[in-house]
């Protein structure tokens, strides 16, 4: 089970880096723990993808479906992802198609959308990191106070 103040805390470092009327596609949101803990801070204009049907169906602000950086709608402004596993590189590929910021807080290693060998956790968050660069990004990299993975990578173009 994931450290309860996760969400308040990615949402604080959110205001932190993002206006608030910005379109912020939080991709797998499951729940919507993070779009809640950004509701309450003033944040309106939030979308949350998650690919199972008994998340998103009939919620408002949900987009069901799998979050691909390919195809999703080209209207965010920013995008998130707070333990998105296989939908972890996504984030930044998106952001990178659009030009858009991206915050990324990776849980485990399940690429999807870029190549990348191996399962180990540091090289998986280099790996990320050096894509958002390699495409022109500056890639800053902070921690959540929280108890379990807690990296998160912020990228800017």
């Amino acid at each position: 089970m994931g450290d309860a103040r996760r969400f308040d805390a990615f949402a604080d470092l959110i205001v932190r880096n993002v206006a608030p009327e910005t379109a912020i596609a939080d991709v797998a949101g499951g729940k919507g723990g993070l779009m809640a803990a950004l509701y309450r801070r003033q944040y309106r204009n939030v979308e949350s993808w998650d690919k199972r049907h008994k998340n998103a169906q009939g919620r408002r602000g949900y987009q069901y479906g799998y979050f691909d950086w390919r195809s999703a709608p080209r209207h965010y402004g920013c995008v998130v992802g707070m333990h998105a596993d296989e939908a972890t590189d996504h984030v930044v590929m998106y952001a990178l198609k659009h030009r858009v910021p991206f915050i990324l807080c990776p849980c485990c290693v399940k690429p999807n959308a870029a190549k990348f060998t191996g399962n180990q956790y540091e090289p998986w968050i280099k790996h990320l990191g050096d894509i958002a660069r390699i495409g022109g990004y500056n890639v800053i990299e902070t921690a959540l106070p929280i108890h379990g993975r807690s990296r998160v990578l912020i990228g800017r173009p």
